[in-house]
């Protein structure tokens, strides 16, 4: 009978160790937690949805060896979905470079309208007063 009783004096020591040891990872935790969270929110801050970065985090850690198979495999979803894949940032800008754009002049009466334009808005509802003389007119 004795055995047992120290037995369970080494158990309950065992479990009150084990008990703070997790309360202190658990703190531990919080505050790794909440520095993951300031990093993302630094991110968000520049627009970089925490979204896009969690999976791009997910992506990183992913055994290399299962990397091309999900990129198979989301491209597809993605397709049946209707969101094919966006063209490669660079591919797109070296395809758009080659493409011949035909620059045109300003047509000058184009430009006059909007010019006529602003100067009818700024005076749109106000009393405009004429000049006499050299004096300069005002509005109102």
């Amino acid at each position: 009978m004795a055995d047992k009783t120290h037995n369970l004096t080494e158990l309950k020591k065992l479990i009150a160790d084990s008990i703070r040891s997790v309360t202190e990872l658990k703190k531990d935790r919080a505050d790794v937690n909440a520095e993951i969270g300031a990093v993302r929110a630094k991110l968000v801050a520049q627009g970089i949805p925490k979204k896009a970065f969690d999976m791009a985090m997910a992506y990183i850690n992913m055994d290399p060896d299962d990397r091309e198979g999900f990129d198979v495999a989301y491209a597809l979803v993605r397709e049946a979905g209707g969101l094919p894949m966006q063209e490669d940032l660079f591919t797109a800008a070296d395809r758009m470079g080659k493409t011949k754009v035909e620059a045109s002049e300003p047509d000058a009466t184009e430009i006059e309208k909007v010019i006529a334009s602003q100067e009818a808005d700024k005076v749109k509802g106000k009393k405009v007063h004429e000049p006499a003389g050299d004096q300069k007119g005002t509005i109102n």
